[in-house]
């Protein structure tokens, strides 16, 4: 059993207090007088029932022995020594949860940061879509103007069809003659129009005559 312990037990087993001891002036009541001396002082005394005692029992002489002046210094020591380290204690746990504040002020900022990040990520995606609609929608124009410059290409390679001009020569009267001339200058004024524009002539070349 530990000093503590026995301690505890022999305050257990001895005389309730409070005690209060006397002086050898306050005696003079009790049946005998303590002698003045140290070791006297406590040969009277009266506990929590208010009943003077001139003697002390087995039980609280043995208290008075383990409650002596080492042991109680020692339990106090051990008592302070626990407080100072309660007290070490205390500043860990208030330094610790300082500790799990900031993680958590730093896993909050973190976590706002990821979010803004993702929501930075999911603007260029949409973005990227967008580019990429925009390529496939241009894509498929220039397709469409490929197409239809190759319809282009081959009109243009395709003749224009002239009607025959007319041979001068088969013409009798003057009146015959002036209308074949109209018909095939107004063949050759076509021809030279339809070649300025990029496509070719075929017929209306009868004679190469207009008159």
């Amino acid at each position: 059993m530990d000093k503590f312990s026995e301690l505890k037990a022999a305050a257990m087993s001895a005389t309730p207090g409070p005690w209060e001891w006397f002086t050898s002036n306050s005696m003079a009541r009790l049946s005998s007088t303590p002698s003045g001396k140290d070791g006297d002082v406590l040969s009277a005394f009266r506990a929590s029932d208010g009943v003077p005692c001139v003697s002390v029992s087995q039980r609280d002489m043995a208290f008075i022995a383990a409650a002596n002046p080492a042991v109680v210094l020692a339990l106090l020591a051990e008592l302070e020594a626990k407080d100072e380290q309660n007290k070490l204690l205390m500043r860990e746990i208030e330094h610790g949860k300082k500790l799990r504040v900031n993680m958590q002020n730093n896993a909050d900022s973190l976590s706002e940061r990821i979010a803004e990040l993702e929501r930075a990520n999911q603007a260029q995606d949409d973005h990227i879509n967008q580019q990429q609609d925009r390529i496939e929608s241009l894509e498929k124009k220039n397709g469409d103007l490929g197409r239809s410059l190759g319809a282009a290409e081959k009109r243009l390679a395709t003749p224009v069809r002239l009607p025959e001009k007319y041979n001068m020569k088969m013409a009798g009267d003057k009146s015959t003659k002036s209308m074949f001339y109209g018909h095939n200058s107004a063949i050759n004024d076509s021809a030279k129009a339809i070649r300025a524009a990029g496509f070719t002539v075929e017929g209306g070349e009868q004679d190469g005559q207009t008159s």
